[in-house]
């Protein structure tokens, strides 16, 4: 999940983050720019804010576990499970429903709820006249029952329910002791993190200072190249020079003139 969230900051960005390297960055950019995966992710976007099909919500990425706990902590007892809803699909700016579905769910809960308030005690509250497992089970009506596992709004606690089940606030909480556990547990991850980072990093380092030595070599490589290639040229420039010189001095002692005046002297001299 931590990944998961790193690589969507890092896409958002469109900057490469430092622990990852250049030639990964690139080969997720081109999967990122493919028209197929965006198209997936258009899909994606239009079924989380489908008023059928999606699943919008405030909360973040804490589960709705870890809300139903932080609001019992609120309330002094355990939420129920429409209380949650209306926590964790409400904008806190406005108070206004995350989307459409969210707000027709809530009100045919609503209205479920005060259908079977009129056989109770009449009351100006009536989560005080309907039992929390009627409650349930009106809120499993209400969104449709079970849908591939899950109850809508229920998030990781839809596993819990069962006919007759009450509520879906597991039985046992943490300890203290657990507690501290976790929170240690997870710092030691952090601290893993961390370092692997710091490996990435340094990684990444020689990695640059490795393509860097090799673009001086190549460069070095290309420069000795075009030397022996000046020379090639010059040698065989040198070469045509000299050539020409050896074919001038051999016309000149076959010329006809210079073998009249060797005779003509040779003559003279008898």
């Amino acid at each position: 999940m931590r990944l998961s969230d790193m690589l969507m900051q890092a896409r958002k960005k469109h900057k490469c983050p430092t622990w990852m390297g250049e030639t990964v960055w690139n080969d997720l950019e081109k999967i990122w720019m493919d028209p197929s995966f965006k198209k997936i992710s258009n899909q994606a976007k239009k079924n989380r804010a489908s008023s059928k099909g999606g699943a919008v919500h405030t909360g973040g990425s804490i589960s709705i576990a870890e809300h139903t706990i932080r609001l019992a902590e609120e309330l002094g007892r355990d939420p129920t499970l429409d209380e949650v809803f209306l926590k964790t699909h409400t904008k806190k700016k406005d108070n206004s429903w995350v989307d459409e579905r969210a707000q027709k769910t809530y009100e045919t809960y609503q209205g479920k709820l005060q259908q079977a308030s009129k056989n109770g005690e009449a009351s100006s509250s009536c989560s005080q006249v309907v039992n929390a497992e009627a409650r349930l089970d009106m809120w499993v009506q209400s969104v449709g029952g079970k849908n591939k596992g899950r109850i809508y709004g229920a998030g990781d606690r839809s596993s819990l329910y069962r006919p007759g089940v009450a509520s879906l606030v597991p039985d046992s909480r943490p300890s203290r002791g657990c507690v501290n556990v976790l929170s240690q547990h997870s710092t030691e991850i952090a601290a893993q993190i961390a370092a692997f980072e710091e490996r990435a990093k340094a990684a990444e380092h020689e990695a640059r200072e490795a393509r860097e030595e090799l673009r001086k070599a190549e460069q070095r490589r290309q420069e000795d190249e075009q030397r022996t290639k000046e020379l090639q040229i010059q040698l065989a420039t040198l070469a045509k020079s000299v050539a020409s010189i050896q074919a001038e001095s051999s016309r000149r002692r076959r010329h006809p003139d210079y073998d009249e005046d060797e005779s003509n002297d040779d003559d003279g001299d008898e």
